[in-house]
C-alpha cells in the first residue's frame, strides 16, 4: 500500500503544471532575493512588486510569480480580499507556531496524557476565566482571549485569524437573530471539539441515507456504481483530520442558510446534527469503514447531499494542495 501511494504522489507531482512548466529566469533570481530575506517572515505585496520590477520582471506577472512560489513550497500567498496585501517568506513562523499556540492539546484524555501548556495558555487561562472555560468546554474561542493566545504575533494577528479561518482551523460564528450589531466575532475550533460518547443520532428520523469514500485507486473510478464495504475497505481511506477541516465548513453553511444561532447546532469532532436551511442532517465520521455517512431528514434529500458533496469536493482540493 505504501509503494502503491508513493508511486501515486509521484505521477502527481510529475503532472503537476508548476513542476513541467519553464519559468524566466528572472523568476529563480527573484526567488534567491526572497532567500537572502532571512531577518523578515514577511513582507508586503508591495515590496515583492518593487523587488521583482528590479530584475525586470513586469508587474502584472508579480501574482503568477508567487502563485508560482507558493505551489512550489517556497511561500505562502494569497490573492484573497485581506491577504493578498502580505507575502509569507517563512511560514512556520510566521503562521504555523502561532496556529498550533492556538490549536493544541490542553486537556489529558484517558488514551492519551501529554499536554501542550505553555506559558501563553497559563496566562490567557488567569486573565479570561469565563471565555477560557468555553475554550475548553465548547470549543469556543472568544476574540479577546484569540488576540492574547496570538499576543507574540500581535502585529500579524488579523492576517494569521483570517488565514485560519481559511483553511478551515476556525469558524467565524455568526449571531443571525442580530447579524448588523457591532460585537466583536467568536470562534469554533472544530478540531477541539470534544469526541461524542453519546451519539446525537438517536431519534433522529432519517429518510435518506449515503456515503462518502474516499481513494487515490482508479478502481473507485471504474466500480462507482457497485462499491461493497470491503472493496472501500481494501481500495479507500478517510484522510486524517478531514472531517474536522469539513466539519467547519458545514457549520458555516448551516449558520448562512438556516437563520439559527450555533447553540442549535449539535457538534462534536467526530459527527454534528446541522441543518441547511429547515432541513435537517446528521453526518458522522466512521474510520472503521473508511468513510462520512451522511443521514438526512425530509423529502427533497438530494439538495442536502449535492450541497454537501460539493463542500467535499472543496476541501478535497485544498487537502491534496
Amino acid at each position: 500500500m505504501m509503494k502503491f501511494l508513493m508511486t501515486k504522489i509521484e505521477s502527481v507531482l510529475i503532472e503537476a503544471a508548476y513542476v513541467r512548466e519553464q519559468k524566466p529566469v528572472t523568476w529563480l533570481k527573484f526567488c534567491d532575493g526572497l532567500k537572502a530575506e532571512k531577518a523578515r517572515t514577511h513582507i508586503p505585496y508591495q515590496e515583492a512588486v518593487a523587488q521583482a520590477q528590479a530584475i525586470g520582471i513586469p508587474a502584472k506577472d508579480v501574482k503568477y510569480l508567487l502563485e508560482f512560489l507558493r505551489d512550489m513550497g517556497i511561500l505562502m500567498w494569497y490573492d484573497d480580499d485581506g491577504l493578498r496585501d502580505v507575502v509569507i517568506l517563512d511560514p512556520f513562523e510566521f503562521f504555523i507556531r502561532a496556529a498550533t499556540t492556538v490549536i493544541c492539546k490542553l486537556v489529558t484524555t484517558e488514551d492519551d496524557p501529554t499536554l501542550h501548556v505553555t506559558e501563553v495558555h497559563k496566562r490567557c487561562q488567569k486573565s479570561h476565566q469565563a471565555a477560557w472555560s468555553d475554550f475548553m468546554d465548547r470549543a469556543v474561542l472568544d476574540y479577546d482571549l484569540l488576540l492574547a493566545l496570538l499576543q507574540e504575533w500581535r502585529d500579524s494577528a488579523t492576517t494569521i485569524i483570517r488565514l485560519m479561518v481559511k483553511f478551515g482551523l476556525l469558524v467565524s460564528v455568526v449571531d443571525c437573530e442580530d447579524e448588523h450589531a457591532e460585537i466583536e466575532p467568536t470562534y469554533l475550533v472544530p478540531v477541539l471539539l470534544p469526541i461524542a460518547t453519546t451519539s446525537c443520532f438517536e431519534g433522529f428520523e432519517t429518510s435518506s441515507t449515503c456515503l462518502f469514500a474516499f481513494s487515490v485507486s482508479k478502481y473507485f473510478e471504474t466500480h462507482a456504481k457497485y462499491l461493497t464495504s470491503d472493496q472501500i475497505a481494501k481500495f479507500g481511506f478517510l484522510p486524517a483530520g478531514f472531517f474536522s477541516r469539513l466539519l467547519g465548513k458545514l457549520v458555516t453553511a448551516s449558520l448562512v442558510t438556516s437563520n439559527i444561532n450555533i447553540v442549535a447546532l449539535k457538534l462534536s469532532r467526530n459527527e454534528a446534527l446541522l441543518i441547511f436551511g429547515n432541513q435537517q442532517f446528521f453526518i458522522r465520521e466512521c474510520p472503521e469503514a473508511k468513510t462520512l455517512v451522511l443521514h438526512i431528514e425530509g423529502g427533497n434529500p438530494m439538495a442536502v447531499q449535492r450541497r454537501v458533496g460539493d463542500l467535499i469536493q472543496v476541501e478535497c482540493v485544498l487537502y491534496t494542495a
